[in-house]
């Protein structure tokens, strides 16, 4: 672990974001995991690298996630950004890496003790649990050509997402 955990802090420092992240999970330097992802996740994703993003965040800790929910619960939603266009091997294998995202963060929501989540933080995870899982709705009706059944979804969607980020509010444009 000593050997991974310098040669992460190595790497890290000379910007090898892969290598880097690489051998802190080897070193369970999971503080270091998290600074890197947190820092390089948005040039990852614009790069298309959303599932190497979601294969990181899946090979945390639940105490980890349970502290950062915000990259955890972004990560699954840029893995679903892509797999519209995706031949349907590739969106089922995405569909799938979300979908084991949101059930960690689930898993993880359930079993916080009481006071260490804020009830509105907790009501925010869960609307964008439910957003998430709505989108993959929408983007199969889609996919279907439903039209009536997008624009449904996108209007349940649209209130849950008023108070997020920009990435979280597009959504319902979508429909």
């Amino acid at each position: 672990p000593t050997l991974h955990r310098q040669a992460a802090h190595w790497y890290n420092e000379e910007g090898y974001v892969h290598e880097a992240i690489t051998h802190a999970l080897a070193a369970k330097d999971f503080s270091l995991v998290i600074s890197v992802m947190e820092r390089e996740a948005h040039r990852l994703w614009i790069q298309g690298e959303a599932k190497m993003v979601a294969t990181w965040v899946l090979m945390l800790p639940d105490d980890i996630i349970r502290e950062h929910l915000d990259i955890t619960l972004t990560s699954a939603l840029h893995m679903l950004l892509r797999t519209q266009s995706l031949p349907e091997i590739p969106r089922t294998d995405a569909l799938m890496k979300s979908e084991q995202i949101l059930v960690r963060v689930e898993q993880t929501l359930l079993t916080a003790e009481e006071n260490v989540l804020v009830p509105s933080e907790t009501i925010r995870w869960h609307h964008r649990i439910r957003v998430l899982r709505e989108f993959v709705m929408m983007s199969d009706a889609f996919r279907e050509g439903d039209v009536r059944q997008v624009r449904f979804l996108a209007q349940q969607i649209q209130p849950l997402v008023v108070e997020e980020a920009v990435a979280w509010k597009w959504i319902p444009l979508y429909g």
